[in-house]
């Protein structure tokens, strides 16, 4: 003999329903999102599903309280469980009433669980993602002296060929720095501003002579090399 369905059982199963499609749209948005390289929406997608659902939260809160009556009773009489619970209430109800307060409670169920596992999910890709960033400034690895990064930084900021979009060099120094993976000394700022009092009337940054001697010996090289080939 079929064992007829409860009460409960038709509101579990539409409530996984409806979260489960929740979950699914959060989850396809959010890979296009990392695959797109635009993290922000993650935050904004939440944002989205809460303006979405909120009128509808407000309105099924009110049948929120048979949850709360059978969580009180589950403190009460520890043996009982909240699926008897929930068949028990629901039938002290009309039977139109209670199909309708049975698919507000699954919706309204789902909702709240479906935000509390997209919450643990965005906070999961978004560690997932600084950790992949980590990965990829661990390749950068600056092989000078701290003082030649400053200088490079500071020549390639005052000839407007570099900026953090606030003009602030300061900040901008530490930026490059941790992009090389470079934790500065505290005494940066000293060193550079001693390296400017004590330079000479000629005095060209070591890291700036450095780039354009390599420059200069590649292009040499790379003009010998086509010359051998036309030969």
């Amino acid at each position: 003999m079929k064992q007829k369905t409860t009460f409960f059982q038709v509101f579990e199963k539409k409530r996984n329903e409806i979260q489960n499609i929740m979950l699914e749209k959060y989850r396809e948005t959010i890979e296009q999102a990392r695959d797109e390289s635009k993290l922000e929406i993650h935050s904004k997608e939440l944002n989205e599903l809460y303006n979405a659902h909120r009128q509808q939260l407000y309105k099924l809160g009110k049948n929120s309280r048979f949850l709360i009556e059978i969580d009180d009773s589950l403190k009460a009489n520890k043996n009982e469980t909240f699926e008897n619970l929930f068949n028990a209430n629901i039938l002290q109800i009309s039977k139109k009433e209670g199909d309708g307060v049975i698919i507000d409670l699954a919706q309204l169920d789902a909702i709240s669980k479906a935000i509390s596992e997209i919450r643990r999910l965005t906070n999961e890709y978004l560690t997932e993602d600084k950790k992949e960033n980590v990965s990829k400034q661990i390749e950068l690895q600056w092989k000078g002296g701290e003082l030649e990064l400053v200088h490079l930084v500071y020549s390639l900021f005052h000839a407007k060929l570099l900026t953090n979009g606030k003009n602030q060099i300061t900040h901008l120094v530490e930026q490059v720095a941790e992009a090389f993976n470079h934790k500065l000394g505290k005494n940066w700022q000293i060193n550079l501003s001693e390296s400017i009092n004590d330079r000479k009337a000629d005095y060209q940054p070591k890291v700036i002579e450095k780039i354009v001697k390599a420059y200069t010996d590649y292009s040499n090289k790379q003009i010998e090399i086509n010359e051998k080939k036309d030969a």
